[in-house]
């Protein structure tokens, strides 16, 4: 890439192509961006660019002839596997989360939350009122919480513990 890329922009690519459902398109077998761009109803050149910039972050790969490869870290985004990260990439770079934060030098200043500024909610308020937003955050909370909940069975004596409880809210664990 000629151009080097700002901590934000590389978020928007993600959550780009986390909404074109590109991991899940290359997770059988690597293709050309064109072939992508007609399976997604993306552009063709535009999808070209931003797999190259996802492919200097190590999203992506670029074969000798061509096609885009998933990476290890390009799987992350796949929406079929355990502790998919593609919800947390699609809620943090959506238009409404991004306007709370173009308040955050005020926030500082004021100490008022930038959701509030921005939409006139809180978060949860602004969640209450957007059901489709709603449940995205809890999918992604509930796989978020799947790979806690597996790192610490795994690094944690739970052998002397009689009753244990996660109290808490969302969907659970699934």
């Amino acid at each position: 890439m000629n151009q080097l890329l700002s901590g934000f922009q590389i978020s928007a690519a993600i959550g780009a192509v986390a909404r074109l459902g590109v991991a899940d398109a290359l997770a059988s077998a690597p293709a050309h961006s064109a072939d992508l761009a007609e399976h997604l109803g993306a552009d063709a050149r535009s999808l070209e660019r931003v797999l190259q910039a996802l492919t200097d972050v190590g999203i992506f790969e670029k074969l000798t002839d061509g096609r885009f490869a998933l990476t290890a870290l390009g799987e992350t985004l796949r929406s079929d596997i355990p502790g998919s990260v593609r919800r947390a990439a699609i809620l943090w770079t959506e238009e409404w989360h991004w306007g709370a934060y173009g308040h955050f030098a005020s926030s500082v200043r004021t100490g008022e939350a930038g959701m509030r500024l921005a939409h006139g909610s809180t978060f949860w308020e602004y969640l209450a009122e957007h059901p489709e937003t709603a449940a995205t955050f809890n999918g992604m909370m509930s796989s978020a919480s799947l790979l806690r909940a597996q790192a610490l069975a795994r690094t944690y004596d739970f052998s002397k513990v009689e009753r244990l409880a996660d109290i808490g809210g969302g969907e659970g664990g699934r």
